[in-house]
């Protein structure tokens, strides 16, 4: 009787293994191999949108996203969320940002309606954050995900996954920010322009230049402080595309001189949002010339198209910033003070 039972169980296990292995891989619970942010970073008073990314999806497809994202209110906060390019099509997404914690998100798709799912394979990103940078510069929080707080479900909406979360740092940096239009100038503090973008042909340049010349010479000293920004791609670079960001003057034309800050950007085929910081480097605006932006795209096959308009790219200046495009009146006030004390000097001189 016992050994009955015994052979009995053997096959009933052996009989679960086979129909285990025999199972399609679209019955299993949908994930990725990674899910959440990059490192960011902004100055005090602007909006920078970080893309939530999704990476390699398994046991797809996907049409539903929940995920929660805790970070610092002090330092930065969601004022919007919209929809990432996999999410671009579904017609559902919610939004939480009355915890203290954080900010929790939905999203939702139906075929019915249009919507494309999330197929095995995606790299994409499925939201963009919009965070209003509140804190001041040098100050660090985290942007946290957490296994059990990131949900996908698949096309019967009774299977839900996760992914392992990939956390990032967000820090305020930079004391002025200037966005880039599709008009080849950048405008300080501006991100009411209209979204649109321009092509980088491969082995080519393109270079963005302040909407205003430097009334007088403009010094940025070094002190230990890196330029930092944002470039956003209409497209993920391919793995190992590699660009070119630097920052100097021009006369206003095709022309430009480096001033030393740059930094390498390197797609890896997933990501479209860049966020860099330059090596650190003292440097002169001319009067009658302007602060300008060059990135260059290094790679000798593609061609890409940079992001522009509202807040998806730009640059911001150090903390050292001496006040471009005219040095800030308690500056002007001291040269203007010390040269009046000087020309009083030379007249008391001349008259004894």
């Amino acid at each position: 009787m016992n050994r009955n039972r015994w052979v009995h169980g053997l096959s009933a296990i052996v009989l679960l293994s086979v129909l285990v292995m025999a199972m399609p891989v679209s019955a299993q619970d949908p994930t990725a191999e990674s899910f959440g942010v990059d490192n960011a970073s902004g100055a005090h008073g602007t909006s920078v949108i970080v893309p939530v990314n999704i990476t390699n999806v398994s046991n797809g497809p996907i049409r539903c996203i929940v995920f929660n994202v805790a970070y610092n209110k002090t330092v930065i906060n969601v004022t919007d969320v919209s929809r990432g390019n996999a999410t671009s099509t579904w017609g559902e997404l919610k939004k939480n940002n009355s915890f203290a914690w954080g900010t929790s998100v939905s999203l939702y798709g139906d075929a019915a309606d249009g919507a494309v799912y999330i197929q095995n394979g995606t790299s994409d990103s499925v939201a963009l954050l919009n965070f209003s940078v509140v804190g001041t510069r040098g100050e660090m929080t985290n942007m946290n995900f957490t296994y059990v707080n990131i949900s996908f479900s698949d096309i019967s909406g009774y299977k839900e996954g996760s992914a392992p979360p990939k956390n990032g740092t967000f820090t305020v940096s930079g004391t002025q920010s200037w966005y880039l239009h599709n008009d080849s100038e950048m405008y300080k503090g501006n991100q009411t322009n209209p979204q649109g973008n321009i092509t980088i042909n491969h082995s080519d340049f393109h270079i963005w230049i302040a909407d205003s010349p430097a009334q007088t010479d403009v010094t940025f000293p070094v002190n230990g402080n890196n330029w930092t920004g944002l470039i956003t791609f209409v497209s993920a670079p391919a793995d190992g595309d590699t660009f070119t960001v630097e920052i100097g003057n021009s006369t206003g034309g095709t022309d430009f001189t480096p001033g030393g800050p740059q930094a390498t950007l390197t797609g890896n085929g997933s990501k479209s949002v860049f966020s860099f910081e330059t090596t650190a480097a003292a440097f002169t605006v001319p009067a009658g010339k302007f602060l300008a932006l060059n990135v260059t795209n290094d790679n000798t096959s593609f061609d890409y198209k940079v992001q522009t308009g509202m807040a998806w790219s730009y640059v911001s200046s150090p903390g050292t910033d001496p006040g471009y495009p005219i040095p800030e009146w308690c500056t002007m006030t001291l040269v203007s003070v010390g040269l009046l004390m000087l020309t009083g000097y030379l007249w008391l001189r001349k008259k004894k």
